[in-house]
């Protein structure tokens, strides 16, 4: 058998070699997909506790410059709420008196 015989008939070995290993490095990339997405999602999850940390520090720091006092996040919230509604209702009487 010839040298170039013998390249012949191991080609549909390296072939299936070639194949199977594409067929794993599929699978590799569809995991670390995956593992992406998923870590992608707990960064988000993170980055929303961290603004609602913020958050919460600025309106205690807000809280404590208003009125000296502590108040709990949800009084601080109804109350800044109360604050929003009136300005808002003053911007509205502002734009009809146009």
């Amino acid at each position: 058998m010839t040298p170039e015989e013998k390249r012949a008939e191991e080609i549909p070995n390296k072939l299936k070699k070639l194949l199977e290993r594409y067929d794993r490095l599929q699978q590799e990339v569809e995991q670390q997909r995956e593992t992406l997405k998923v870590l992608k999602g707990r960064l988000k999850e993170k980055e929303d506790e961290l603004k609602t940390a913020e958050k919460d520090t600025e309106l205690s720091s807000f809280a404590r410059a208003l009125g000296g006092s502590e108040l709990g996040a949800a009084e601080l919230r109804i109350k800044l709420n109360q604050y929003i509604r009136e300005i808002d209702k003053v911007i509205m009487k502002l734009k009809a008196d146009e």
